[in-house]
């Protein structure tokens, strides 16, 4: 089967899209991508098998990224303009996506949408943006959502779509100790390691991870927070941190490139997938909780919709609110008893497995390309 990505972002950047590809190609499939570039990239490589095309232009920068993204759509001409027709163009939604199947009608001989997220704006805003992703939906043969509630939100009673769940690696990310990492860091043996792993921006309000973990030092000792990803909280949470004088507990790594994620997720004893419950993040399938799961990780995660489906509390993990003091509590619960949370950890591994990416491509992707 001859199949094209489509995604308004870089490649390599999100785990889906990557897992998607790179499972088609290992199964024979020829599979090519088209994404956005950064200067730096090559505008043609092959990764794991998976033919990449980038556009490399400075307009995605300086322009609006409404511009961006309807340049980038004219600009697909050049690589959907071919004589041999594609079995199955996946389009990964943006605004302007819908144009894809009008313009290049004859580019393939199906045409799939993937809606990954809901609106993050509130009100009025979110609900025209809402519409305009199902109006531009409907220019495709079949439609698919991350989630029964997003697809729910995003289509509405009148379309048909399917659900294709997150997804995990369960090969690059699985249980290990890495001693040496822990070395590197600075850590002693006898301290418990915490992790959280995710972008940096105020709409996550990560302040409460701090301020929870602040508590928690207060009456545990030897405990270490550290922290990967990067964003424009960054230097907030960082100032926080040294507010509060747990300078000494609390590490920021920045960003990490996905390839090195799992070597850290390693290190730690333990995790937290610490999400708002908010309209935007309550149905939202996270990657870091499967992440941390398939890494064995007991995991504590506030109770989103989303996470209470992957995390069965005091079984494979802690569940709490998403307020400070909840969160803070879950955190001291889960250390006094570190022997239970070794067996969260293994269960959570057990777990994770059924939403192995392989397993994903091979039971609800393909099926839905040969409908």
């Amino acid at each position: 089967m001859k199949i094209c990505h489509i995604t308004f972002a870089y490649y390599p950047q999100y785990a889906a899209i990557y897992e998607y590809c790179t499972n088609l190609a290992k199964q024979g499939h020829h599979v090519e991508v088209i994404a956005l570039g950064k200067e730096k990239d090559k505008p043609y490589e092959t990764i794991k098998g998976v033919h990449v095309n980038r556009l490399l232009s400075s307009a995605n920068i300086i322009q609006s990224r409404f511009q961006a993204q309807y340049s980038f759509v004219f600009n697909l001409k050049r690589f959907l303009s071919q004589n041999t027709p594609f079995d199955v163009i996946h389009a990964h939604a943006f605004r302007g996506v819908g144009l894809l199947p009008i313009l290049y009608k004859h580019a393939s001989h199906k045409w799939v949408i993937d809606v990954r997220t809901v609106s993050m704006a509130l009100g009025f805003r979110g609900k025209t943006s809402h519409i305009i992703t199902r109006l531009e939906s409907r220019c495709f043969h079949e439609r698919i959502a991350i989630a029964e509630k997003v697809g729910e939100t995003i289509f509405g009673p009148s379309l048909t779509w399917h659900t294709i769940p997150l997804g995990v690696n369960v090969t690059t990310f699985h249980p290990a100790n890495s001693k040496d990492t822990r070395v590197k860091l600075g850590y002693q043996d006898h301290e418990f390691i915490f992790v959280y792993c995710g972008t940096l921006r105020p709409v996550r309000k990560l302040e409460n991870i701090i301020s929870s973990f602040h508590f928690a030092t207060s009456i545990n000792k030897g405990i270490q927070l550290l922290i990967l990803g990067d964003g424009p909280s960054l230097p907030i949470l960082i100032k926080q941190v040294n507010t509060l004088g747990i300078e000494n507990c609390v590490k920021f790594l920045g960003h990490v490139p996905y390839e090195d994620v799992p070597k850290y997720l390693q290190t730690a004893d333990a995790a937290l997938s610490y999400i708002p419950i908010t309209p935007y993040f309550n149905f939202q399938p996270p990657t870091k909780t499967l992440e941390y799961m398939a890494s064995g990780l007991p995991t504590i995660a506030t109770a989103t919709y989303a996470n209470r489906e992957l995390i069965n509390h005091k079984k494979n993990g802690l569940l709490a609110d998403d307020n400070s003091n909840a969160f803070a509590n879950a955190i001291c619960q889960l250390l006094e008893n570190k022997n239970h949370s070794l067996k969260m950890g293994n269960l959570a591994r057990e777990d994770a497995h059924q939403y192995s990416w392989d397993k994903i491509v091979k039971t609800n992707l393909l099926p839905l390309y040969e409908r």
